[in-house]
């Protein structure tokens, strides 16, 4: 009988400008193909590139992309067929895992829509847990008050929250949660807590790793701060920024990105000489949905750095531009927090685990921007 044929259908692989250094060019590879499996899948299997197509194009090793494979293949999105090809899974594969317990997941929209890395963080976590035999729910968490939340939670049968960033509404409900018997995990990022954190995140080193450069090696004297909303505070806030540029002995200047109209802002930022800017929280995705294409000749021009992740700009072709960028293994945090799940770890008795961010230097934002 004649093997049933899986559809293909898959986009061209990228070109990417890929560093000669062996672990840089492993880890571009497969955050690219991390990034295409996850737009691409769809509800049955499908017929993924073959390793020696993508050896091919990136001229790498075939050992080297089938190191690639086999990660992807633990993370379960691809499996193997022996002797024949690589499957992107369906996400009917998810269904048939039994549940070991419902982890609730509380998300705030506005900056699921408008952070990258909080997005990231939100489905690599979600998709780790549904492979490793655990149902995720989503609890949105705009606007309602403590009673509704908890509610909710009651609803959907949550026996775990894993709260990331939590806020204000986790500090008022964490007793009533507790009392139903419910665990809470924290993962702060960046910001002060309001309820203790078994996991954090570590941004600052990174963030001193690319003003350190910009004073050495770019000769530059001084960085413009642009910070976003009030109602999504950033993980490194103003006063944290100023002192590390204080070390490192560069000038600040403090903008916010709503204080002035977009378009006198990007005047502003495109003039800048001798001066690096800091996109802070919601600022970057703002200015890049208002007008992409001055944004575009601001990243051409001018020394950036994003500390959240790269920014997304909707309706627009990304551009061929190179940022400084401070970036999250998502992945290895998801891997590890359902790990401890998995074990039932005494996550209180313990000391946090702590992330460290890393960053990359002149990167293209096509290869790091997330398709939305």
């Amino acid at each position: 009988m004649a093997r049933k044929k899986s559809p293909r259908n898959l986009p061209r692989l990228p070109k990417l400008k890929i560093s000669d250094r062996r672990e840089h060019k492993s880890e571009t590879l497969l955050q690219t193909l991390r990034h295409i499996a996850g737009a691409t899948q769809e509800e049955n299997d499908r017929t993924f590139y073959s390793m020696r197509e993508v050896s091919s194009e990136y001229r790498t090793p075939v050992s080297a992309v089938a190191d690639i494979y086999r990660r992807l293949e633990r993370e379960g999105l691809l499996r193997r067929v022996r002797g024949s090809k690589t499957l992107l899974r369906g996400r009917q594969h998810d269904r048939k895992i039994s549940v070991r317990g419902v982890v609730g997941l509380p998300r705030m929209t506005s900056k699921y829509v408008t952070i990258q890395d909080y997005r990231l963080f939100l489905k690599r976590l979600r998709r780790e847990l549904r492979l490793s035999g655990f149902a995720a729910q989503t609890v949105d968490t705009d606007g309602p008050e403590a009673a509704d939340f908890v509610e909710r939670v009651r609803k959907y049968d949550v026996d775990t929250i894993v709260w990331f960033q939590p806020g204000q509404l986790a500090k008022q409900v964490k007793l009533r949660l507790q009392d139903l018997g419910l665990r809470i995990i924290g993962v702060s990022d960046g910001m002060r807590p309001t309820i203790p954190c078994q996991y954090e995140i570590r941004r600052e080193p990174a963030v001193r790793e690319i003003l350190r450069h910009w004073r050495n090696e770019s000769a530059l004297n001084s960085i413009l701060v642009v910070s976003g909303s009030g109602s999504s505070p950033a993980v490194l806030g103003e006063e944290q920024l100023a002192e590390i540029a204080a070390d490192e002995g560069l000038e600040v200047e403090l903008c916010h990105a709503q204080s002035r109209s977009i378009r006198k802002l990007l005047d502003m930022l495109s003039q800048q000489e001798n001066a690096g800017i800091v996109f802070l929280s919601s600022a970057g995705p703002l200015v890049a949905f208002r007008s992409p294409e001055s944004m575009t000749e601001i990243f051409e021009h001018c020394r950036v750095a994003l500390v959240e992740g790269a920014v997304n700009m909707p309706f627009a072709r990304l551009p061929d531009v190179r940022v400084d960028l401070v970036l999250l293994d998502w992945q290895l945090v998801a891997q590890k927090i359902v790990g401890d799940l998995i074990i039932d770890a005494d996550l209180n008795a313990r000391s946090p685990v702590t992330f460290l961010a890393e960053s990359r230097l002149r990167v293209p934002l096509s290869q790091y921007a997330e398709v939305i």
